[in-house]
């Protein structure tokens, strides 16, 4: 059994930032939550742990491997995560995936940037030399490599693919609740004449990841006002069962007819909130509607 017992002093070594205890608390939740409570609890919340606990440690991380990059890492840190959630980085995503055998993606979507909030906290931390540092161990080193490794593949596993997302114009990634079981919504969606399939991830062979199928109803009519304003393409969702009397439902994207290519990133957050609205109002409220 490895034991380790933390002292504060003045002069700690900025190698040492990988293995205080708030950096393996990080990546502890890290690790949780995109190998467990995305896949089980999959919400917007779900989703927004790994962007604070990913750009809280990654910091520390090249801090400890860079430690002169320690006063400007967390800003240089920022403009990769802001560049990373736009979609000025789609040429560099297809470059990288069309070289590795390993897939990478990302999903835009302008709310992740909240997640910046963190990295002052990160700054601070690192420069204030105000962490605890391991005083005892039965094999420091081994300890400090291994954490390196863990670290490593947190990163890379956050952005390889293990199932592929379906195609969609607008990324929407809201989760809603209906008052009826998945078994009733699917038969009310039948009553609206509204035609859906089921489909599965077309990357990965893998039983374990066909689980992750998802829904496509294509032809939603979209309102505003009362009056037909659109109609969208497609949308594509998952269902999750809770209990008899209540489902989650969780939208993933639509897909427009005439989708064009959309760089602007304020009409893009526009139609990202336009759409969650457009989705419960004339969509899910319409299923539900007894």
């Amino acid at each position: 059994m490895i034991v380790i017992i933390y002292r504060r002093t003045k002069n700690l070594k900025i190698k040492d930032l990988i293995v205080n205890p708030y950096f393996i608390i990080g990546l502890s939740i890290l690790l949780l939550n995109d190998f467990i409570l995305k896949w089980e609890y999959s919400s917007a919340l779900t989703g927004k742990i790994s962007d604070f606990s990913g750009l809280f440690i990654f910091p520390l991380f090249m801090a400890a491997i860079l430690p002169k990059s320690k006063r400007y890492i967390c800003l240089l840190t920022g403009l990769f995560f802001i560049v990373w959630k736009s979609p000025m980085s789609e040429p560099f995503l297809d470059l990288i995936n069309s070289l590795s055998s390993s897939k990478f993606n990302r999903i835009v979507d302008y709310s992740d940037l909240m997640a910046l909030s963190i990295l002052p906290v990160a700054h601070l931390f690192i420069n204030k030399n105000n962490f605890s540092k391991p005083k005892k161990t039965l094999n420091w080193k081994l300890i400090k490599s291994f954490v390196l490794l863990v670290a490593c593949f947190a990163f890379m596993a956050t952005s390889m693919i293990q199932y592929e997302l379906p195609k969609g114009t607008i990324y929407v990634g809201k989760t809603y609740k209906v008052k009826m079981s998945k078994d009733s919504f699917l038969n009310r969606i039948n009553e609206l004449n509204y035609l859906y399939q089921f489909k599965y991830d077309s990357i990965s062979n893998d039983p374990y990841y066909r689980h992750f199928g998802y829904y496509q109803i294509d032809s939603i009519v979209i309102k505003e006002k009362g009056l037909p304003f659109d109609t969208i393409k497609n949308i594509k969702f998952k269902l999750r069962e809770i209990n008899e009397n209540k489902t989650k439902v969780e939208v993933i994207n639509v897909e427009l007819k005439n989708p064009g290519n959309i760089q602007n990133w304020k009409y893009l957050r526009h139609l990202n909130r336009f759409y969650k609205s457009q989705i419960k109002k004339d969509f899910l409220n319409k299923i539900e509607k007894n």
